[in-house]
């Protein structure tokens, strides 16, 4: 049993939040004592945040510019692990097994690291995810774009192709004799 500091009534430990810092382990006001505390204060807290933030969002801007900046490998490689659970070492070693080439169109992937995507298959992982097991490489935008739109279904990226290399073939020579007439 506890006595919360607030309402002075003797609680239980399971009315008292966490808190490692204390002696017991538990905070000092119970939770309820804590909700009333928060829900009469919210309205003072939120308007406060709201004025520091539009006062202070430019300095802040500039600070987290400058942090992103600083520490641009940590957060990319944080946020490789969570997206895709990968190791810089890893994505390495993907570049290197690729040659530094997207793996549809074979055209060099861009030097920005944030540039080049990781395709996978939809049907394992989530939207910005993949796994070991359903990464088919490294892609660059235009591709993986392409491929997402096209459901990822080859059959239908061969009929795009087909048809697209017959339409060419008609309306490349009408090109050519229309550009000569306007010339004249």
């Amino acid at each position: 049993m506890k006595r919360c500091r607030k309402c002075g009534q003797t609680k239980s430990y399971s009315s008292f939040g966490k808190n490692r810092d204390a002696k017991d382990g538990h905070q000092g006001w119970c939770k309820e004592c804590r909700k009333m505390h928060y829900q009469a204060n919210r309205d003072k807290v939120l308007a406060y945040h709201k004025a520091y933030n539009v006062a202070n969002r430019e300095m802040i801007s500039a600070k987290n510019r400058v942090y992103r900046k600083a520490n641009a490998d940590s957060l990319w490689a944080a946020g490789l692990r969570r997206r895709h659970g990968m190791r810089p070492w890893e994505w390495q070693a993907m570049w290197d097994e690729q040659n530094g080439a997207c793996y549809l169109c074979r055209r060099p992937l861009s030097e920005d690291r944030g540039q080049v995507l990781i395709d996978h298959d939809h049907g394992c992982c989530p939207t910005n995810s993949s796994c070991a097991n359903c990464r088919r490489g490294m892609a660059c935008h235009q591709c993986n774009t392409a491929i997402g739109l096209l459901d990822d279904n080859p059959e239908l990226m061969r009929m795009v192709a087909d048809n697209l290399e017959r339409r060419q073939a008609i309306v490349r020579p009408l090109i050519g004799t229309r550009h000569a007439e306007m010339l004249f």
